[in-house]
């Protein structure tokens, strides 16, 4: 399996110790100093930000609410009201979320969560295959990779930060927790890192125009979906594993590792069919964490009308 990237593949530290970058890495020990607080009361503190978040972002709740009218039309007007403040309140806590699952070792998520199904995973790598851990944008996906890498190294696919401080420092700590990153851009690193049996989180619910895309139903609608896992799948000759973060009462998570699915058929239409009811199921399992703030329906098939008013 292909290895972590170790400290001397980061970028150069000198160049970033100028003055322009020391709000950048003031920003960076905070963060640090955040996750040092008991974990119960650094929630609390990330949870309060709920009001400011729906009085900040109208239009970004706007589209929470045309997502969850849409996808859950069998429901009424006060349960989707409903989801949509837990779905506040989860976002509230990511960045809390986030903070200690940059910052805190393996021993803290043994003690915050646990996970189910890790067995799907060992099986696949006794046999020296490669796995594609097929996800969706969890708002506590960050909390769910801490649980994974606790257990596995695993490999993920980023976009480059614009600040280098914030790359140094993401390359640093994930490959401080065994997580190998790819660049976007370098697919064929992350088939041959497949194909060397490594593990590779990959979340496929994102909104993708063009030759890379075609329209699966997705909650019964007509979805813009990324054909990219099937290729991953296909050339890196990888199982694919979905797996789903819960964020449960009480501070505690669990990583939801599902059986491997059936091989895809080679039809593209067919195999995201396959897919997208698959990445339906994982929402469902607890639809208020989902992702609803995305634009997920933007693009539209021909002729049709676009999903969002702005």
């Amino acid at each position: 399996m292909k290895s972590p990237p170790k400290a001397e593949s980061l970028p150069p530290l000198k160049p970033l110790l100028m003055p322009k970058y020391w709000l950048s890495w003031l920003l960076v020990g905070f963060s640090w100093l955040y996750s040092r607080l008991p974990f119960a009361l650094g929630m609390r503190m990330s949870r309060a930000l709920k009001p400011l978040l729906k009085a900040a972002m109208r239009k970004r709740v706007a589209i929470i609410e045309r997502n969850l009218s849409a996808c859950f039309p069998e429901k009424n007007v006060a349960e989707r009201a409903a989801m949509l403040d837990q779905n506040l309140l989860a976002l509230a806590s990511m960045p809390g979320e986030t903070l200690y699952a940059w910052w805190r070792s393996p021993a803290f998520f043994e003690n915050i969560g646990t996970v189910r199904g890790f067995e799907h995973v060992e099986a696949a790598q006794r046999e020296g295959k490669g796995i594609l851990l097929l996800s969706v944008h969890s708002t506590c996906m960050e909390i769910g990779s801490g649980l994974l890498t606790a257990k596995t190294p695993i490999g993920a696919i980023y976009r480059s930060y614009k600040n280098p401080v914030m790359e140094y420092v993401t390359l640093r700590v994930r490959a401080g927790k065994s997580v190998y990153m790819i660049k976007k851009r370098e697919i064929r690193s992350a088939m041959r890192y497949l194909r060397e049996g490594g593990a590779l989180w990959y979340a496929a619910d994102m909104d993708v125009r063009g030759e890379q895309s075609l329209f699966a139903p997705f909650f019964g609608i007509q979805t813009a979906t990324m054909t990219a896992p099937l290729r991953l799948a296909k050339a890196g000759k990888a199982v694919v594993i979905p797996m789903v973060p819960i964020r449960l009462p009480g501070n505690r998570f669990r990583l939801d590792i599902l059986p491997a699915l059936n091989a895809f058929s080679g039809d593209d239409q067919q195999d995201l069919e396959y897919m997208n009811a698959v990445l339906e199921k994982m929402v469902r399992m607890a639809p208020e964490q989902y992702w609803w703030i995305h634009r997920r329906f933007k693009t539209r098939p021909p002729g049709e009308a676009p999903f969002y008013s702005d």
